[in-house]
């Protein structure tokens, strides 16, 4: 035997609202994956040398959930204790046309946690890209993104699809 049942609102035992519907078959839930953003770099970064790691400042924000991206320190500091999904990715700009390699660096609190080095082949604009699940305290900590170049690529390519940060609460 079959049954409908007709609600616009469920909620749990506390009276949490989990998600409603507008009666439409359009639901609303609850905001799992906040505090979330992405934010890109709207012009191209110089880095700072041959084999020296420059903090990426990503200055333009498509959204801020939480407001916990800094776009003036190119920190992310969410407010909100859990793990979060974090990706960033970056777009190097040759200038000349010599074999090289570019790195991308997550850091936690300014200690690496991930790492990611490609090769690239002569006047090439290559892409790196990486993501890792971190753990948040949801108070202090803090994730900023660094890029590292090795012989000719001296400049980040600032665009919202080459050069990008984000994250997203996945969980406690």
């Amino acid at each position: 035997m079959a049954g409908i049942i007709k609600v616009n609102q469920y909620q749990d035992f506390n009276g949490n609202t989990l998600f409603t519907s507008d009666g439409n078959g359009n639901l609303t839930t609850m905001k799992n994956n906040y505090p979330a953003f992405n934010a890109y770099a709207s012009s191209n970064i110089t880095v700072s040398g041959n084999n020296v790691s420059t903090l990426l400042i990503f200055d333009t924000e498509d959204f801020d959930e939480g407001s916990c991206y800094d776009t003036s320190t190119g920190k992310f500091q969410p407010q909100t204790a859990g793990k979060y999904f974090v990706y960033a990715g970056w777009k190097a700009n040759d200038s000349s046309s010599t074999d090289s390699a570019i790195s991308l660096y997550i850091y936690k609190n300014a200690s690496l946690i991930l790492q990611h080095q490609i090769g690239t082949d002569a006047d090439y604009f290559p892409t790196i890209a990486r993501e890792k699940i971190v753990e948040m305290n949801g108070s202090t900590d803090f994730i900023e993104i660094y890029a590292r170049y090795r012989n000719d690529y001296n400049e980040v390519v600032g665009s919202t699809s080459s050069t990008y940060f984000g994250a997203y609460r996945i969980g406690s």
